[in-house]
Order: C-alpha cells, then structure tokens, then sequence
C-alpha cells in the first residue's frame, strides 16, 4: 500500500501547517511505505503510538470523514434540479461507502487502516474533483439566494443585492461583479440614513 501519492502530500502539507517544524519520514514494513511524522529528539525518530504518530492518524481519520460528509451533507433543496432529481441525488450521496480489504496485521494496524480508507475513497466517483466543484456551487448557490434576499429587506432589488453581495465576497458570490452599481447602493443608503459610506457597507454586511 503506497501513500506516497498527490493526495497524500497535499494532506502531509495540510498537517504541517498547524505543525510546522515537523519533519516527515518514509517508513517501511509489510505492508508498504508511509509517511509519518517523527518524535522529537536527537536524532527524531520514528515512534509507533508516540504522540505525533496518534497526531497524525487522527488527522488522516479525520480527512476521512470529513470526505464522506462533504458528500453526504448536501441541500434538500438544490438549485437547478427538480424535486425529483433533488431526492435522486440525495438518495445518491447516501449509498454507503464501499471499505477495502484490511490485511490482518500486528504492528501499524490503526495507521495501516487510516492510510488504505483515505488513499481508496479517493477513488470514488462523488469524490471527484468534478463533483466537489458541482457541491460546493449548489451551497454557494443557495447561501447567495438567502443573503440576496436578506439584502433586499433594506428596499436593495435583487440586481443591487446581487451587485452588493458580490462587491463584499467576490470570490464567493455567483453573481458577475457590478462595482458601480454597489458604490450607488452604497452612496445611497448612507445618505438616506445620514451616515458614512463606510458605515452604510457595515449595516449591509450584517445581513449577509
């Protein structure tokens, strides 16, 4: 079993930034070669259940489910899609994840089971790099719907929301951004209220 791969670097790079200082090791048996961060010490060594080897696979367990939850945690109600497809989808996202084979093994059964669960859902299709995007643009989705709407109660229409929302979360609105327009919304709202521009952009920002 090797964990050596992209996804597996990209996590090791994802736990050295809440450790950094950390170093990395390959370490072989059995089974394969796997990463794993070594104790402190002089030299740092390679410790099986040290508290950087019980760091490390609870992070991996973690990525894990939080994998399986990005999948299962989807709208009731998603944009674009009927009722029925909605429920075909979500009927989907419920399908139990296949588990490989585990080997029975004496010693690294916990990192052993960590690394092989990971590095196989990656080979499920709703864990895909397409189907994650497709996920996150259905929440994005509906999160822009409500702040649209809780926007328009301070008397926005939808296209000045819309322009609103996308000049204060760029990176995460859908909407195409509408600078000037915002800048209107903004000079207006502060006039009419008699406060600053500045101000008026704070007022808006807490009904997103």
């Amino acid at each position: 079993m090797e964990d050596i791969s992209g996804a597996f670097l990209e996590l090791r790079e994802a736990f050295l930034l809440h450790h950094p200082g950390w170093a990395f090791g390959i370490v072989k048996n059995s089974e394969g070669n796997f990463l794993c961060p070594l104790e402190a010490g002089s030299p740092p060594l390679f410790i099986e259940d040290g508290p950087r080897y019980t760091e490390w696979v609870t992070f991996i367990e973690k990525a894990t489910q939080d994998l399986k939850d990005d999948v299962q945690n989807i709208p009731l109600i998603i944009p674009g899609l009927t009722s029925v497809e909605c429920w075909q989808y979500k009927m989907l996202s419920q399908v139990p994840f296949t588990m490989p084979q585990l080997c029975s093994v004496d010693k690294w059964t916990r990192l052993y089971r960590a690394v092989t669960i990971y590095t196989y859902l990656g080979c499920d299709t709703r864990l895909s790099d397409a189907a994650r995007e497709q996920r996150n643009r259905y929440r994005a989705t509906i999160w822009c719907n409500k702040t649209v709407e809780s926007l328009m109660k301070l008397e926005l229409t939808c296209k000045e929301a819309q322009a609103v929302l996308t000049y204060m979360y760029e990176p995460y609105s859908i909407y195409p951004p509408d600078t000037l327009l915002a800048h209107q919304v903004f000079n207006r709202y502060a006039i009419k209220n008699g406060i600053r521009t500045e101000d008026a952009r704070e007022v808006m920002l807490g009904y997103m």
